[in-house]
């Protein structure tokens, strides 16, 4: 296998995660009031105390929240094989042949997505799935290909139809829930339930539509698929610091494309643009964020120390989360770093076509690793950025990511 990759290998980072079935249990309600009285009686410091209520009262009023909930949230076992039918109406492949089962490639935008289902389709001269519809090409009779026994399309759907499907696992791009870039928090919070939904779901566009609009204007709606289908997970995992840029920058190609040059006047492509940008969006919303229940007031002093808070807020959040849908499905994962790509490119790759049980046929794309911003932050930001990370972040979110920061 390894002679068809092209880029050299060293050594791994140490705190690298491969292969896990499920991650440590959270503490019932129960637990939490007893340590609430412990910690109470020993007088612990007013840092510790009130990081344990902010993730007592977080957990319960998130909970609270009447949001979306996932059809069926039995847990799914791994070693049970779910056998899919090709759906998509007209579909090339015979109705009665067995689709491959579906790997979640779950990640936080700008996390080396497209890299990754891009090197996973070339090496393998495979397709791959996405959860967004407007993605992908058309099948031969003008439809969606999707992998869902559902009698109304809802996805996943097959990225290029004309192309072999693999024939255990399929890489399947879902980016999941409380990721918007520009949002308050009544946006970027999320349930368990509605953060699973949201990994479940997607868009889909019919053949209509996509005939009488341009690729980037094509009208879609949401759908939804059960969650059991899916039988792995692999986790992209990109420095926050250098994530956030990449977001700044994403917004100026989408203003660039909209020939917006007021926007792009206001926010040039530099550490000053960044940093109006992060300061004017971060103005737009606080007074939902002061106002919010779900915010507790030292963690929005916080706030006010970071450039583009919410977003550091929204990546320890969006980890806690999956971290919790893995364990609820009992999802095997392997953890990747987007920095494995730099590092040791052949090892990481190996890991990737193990766990989707693919053999690679062609060479590798080249992996051009993305810029690191290290002057967009002052050394004090980075040091608030740290606490909130670790304060907002579970046991074994921060475990992944300590080492960024």
């Amino acid at each position: 296998m390894m002679s068809l990759l092209e880029n050299t290998s060293s050594g791994r980072p140490a705190l690298r995660r491969r292969f896990s079935s499920t991650t440590t249990m959270m503490m019932g309600v129960s637990s939490i009031l007893v340590l609430a009285s412990v910690l109470s009686v020993c007088f612990l410091n007013t840092d510790i105390k009130n990081k344990f209520e902010f993730r007592q009262t977080s957990a319960q009023n998130e909970a609270s929240l009447s949001l979306p909930t996932v059809r069926n949230k039995a847990k799914y076992s791994p070693s049970h094989s779910t056998h899919l039918k090709v759906s998509g109406g007209g579909n090339d492949e015979s109705p009665s042949k067995s689709l491959p089962q579906v790997v979640w490639l779950m990640s936080y935008p700008n996390s080396g997505t497209s890299f990754t289902m891009q090197l996973v389709r070339r090496m393998s001269n495979t397709t791959a799935a996405t959860n967004y519809g407007q993605e992908c090409s058309l099948n031969s009779t003008g439809q969606l290909q999707y992998l869902s026994d559902d009698a109304v399309p809802s996805g996943p759907y097959v990225l290029e139809p004309e192309k072999e499907l693999p024939s255990s696992y399929i890489l399947t791009k879902t980016h999941c829930g409380g990721r918007c870039i520009v949002c308050g928090p009544s946006k970027y919070i999320e349930t368990r339930e509605s953060f699973l939904n949201m990994c479940a779901g997607g868009t889909h566009a019919t053949s209509l539509e996509w005939a009488t609009a341009s690729r980037t204007k094509r009208k879609a709606r949401q759908v939804n698929y059960d969650p059991q289908i899916v039988s792995k997970a692999i986790r992209l995992i990109r420095n926050p610091f250098d994530q956030i840029v990449s977001n700044f920058h994403l917004e100026q190609h989408e203003n660039t494309k909209k020939k917006k040059t007021k926007w792009l006047k206001a926010y040039p492509n530099s550490v000053e643009g960044f940093r109006a940008w992060c300061s004017d969006t971060d103005a737009k919303y606080a007074e939902e964020e002061r106002h919010s229940r779900l915010l507790p007031d030292f963690v929005v002093k916080l706030f006010k120390g970071i450039p583009c808070h919410k977003a550091f807020y929204s990546f320890a959040k969006w980890h806690n989360h999956a971290n919790e849908v893995i364990e609820q499905l009992s999802l095997p994962e392997l953890t990747i770093l987007y920095d494995d790509y730099e590092n040791s490119f052949d090892e990481t790759v190996e890991e990737i076509f193990t766990f989707l049980e693919l053999d690679p046929v062609a060479p590798a794309p080249l992996f051009i690793k993305g810029k690191q911003y290290d002057e967009y932050f002052k050394q004090e930001e980075r040091e608030f950025a740290k606490k909130l990370t670790k304060l907002v972040s579970d046991a074994k979110t921060w475990s992944l990511v300590e080492h960024f920061f």
